[in-house]
């Protein structure tokens, strides 16, 4: 067969155009440290790769997920860890009222710093998340939950007992909020409430009434910072136990992330033995390229003279 001088510039150009594309496609994987770079390189790995970044999208935001929710449970239960601690001081300063020693002055005086706290009990009540959202208002997270009216005298809630969920992992769901406007019984109506009775004695204390007129609500008012501080413990355990909960997600999130980088790696990922045989395979196709390059320029100058 005659080899014209057409055919063979044709020859090397889809020679050249081959090596170039061989040497684009080795460069991309020596500098990604992968060798599946497109679909059609591996088919089958390239499935699996698809599902494992899915996978791995999915741990993200759940990871996302716990972080937010695990700084919103900590507020939450710091929180509730005040409120404990101000429910605690006065009730040691109505065991010191309830003494028969404490006059009218000291009664005022009572009555001055437990009204004192229960303002800051309100304020903890009424905490907001770093977003602005209030924490103990159920899902009206745009209404402060606790408020109270001087025409009636009572303090009211004006959140509800709906519940918020995170999703933490595939099919599992952390609750988000707390509910502890129970503790002071503010789901009650008609001046039942924990703090509004606290309120109203706190009022008889600094008005100056005989003592014997309030007496029995002292020790009522007991019982209730009692059931108050009780339910606020609980509540406190439960948050510490969602805490431990999701940090063991997060930890189980952590392994199955280092689980599918390793699998990705054999998948698609060169160790370095392997990068140094790509490395190698380049330079040979550099090489084999200029090889081309030089036979085809020393037969270009061959002509009928020199075999004459």
């Amino acid at each position: 067969m005659r080899i014209t001088t057409s055919m063979m510039a044709t020859a090397v150009q889809q020679s050249a155009s081959n090596s170039n594309a061989a040497q684009e496609k080795l460069s991309r994987q020596i500098n990604s440290h992968r060798k599946v770079i497109v679909p059609s390189d591996d088919p089958i790995a390239s499935t699996w790769m698809a599902q494992l970044e899915q996978e791995q999208s999915a741990i993200e935001q759940y990871q996302q997920n716990i972080t937010r929710l695990n700084n919103s449970l900590s507020k939450q239960e710091k929180s509730v860890t005040a409120l404990k601690n101000e429910l605690t001081d006065i009730k040691d300063e109505l065991l010191s009222a309830a003494s028969d020693s404490r006059g009218s002055l000291d009664m005022a005086s009572y009555g001055n710093s437990i009204g004192a706290r229960l303002e800051t009990i309100v304020t903890f009540l009424n905490s907001k998340s770093g977003e602005g959202r209030y924490i103990f208002s159920g899902t009206n997270t745009d209404t402060s939950p606790v408020s109270y009216d001087a025409t009636t005298s009572e303090y009211s809630y004006a959140g509800n007992s709906d519940y918020r969920e995170t999703t933490t992992a595939n099919g599992i769901s952390v609750r988000e909020n707390t509910h502890i406007h129970e503790a002071f019984g503010l789901q009650s109506v008609g001046g039942q409430n924990t703090l509004t009775q606290l309120k109203a004695l706190c009022e008889e204390m600094k008005n100056g009434s005989d003592k014997s007129t309030y007496s029995s609500k002292l020790q009522d008012a007991l019982g209730l910072v009692d059931d108050a501080t009780n339910y606020l413990a609980a509540t406190e355990t439960e948050l510490g136990s969602r805490q431990n909960r999701i940090e063991l997600l997060s930890h189980t999130h952590t392994e199955n992330t280092e689980a599918n980088s390793i699998i990705a790696s054999e998948l698609v990922g060169l160790n370095m033995s392997q990068i140094m045989e790509k490395n190698n395979e380049l330079i040979n196709q550099r090489v084999a390229l200029q090889h081309t390059f030089q036979i085809y320029a020393e037969i270009n100058k061959l002509s009928l003279f020199n075999f004459i």
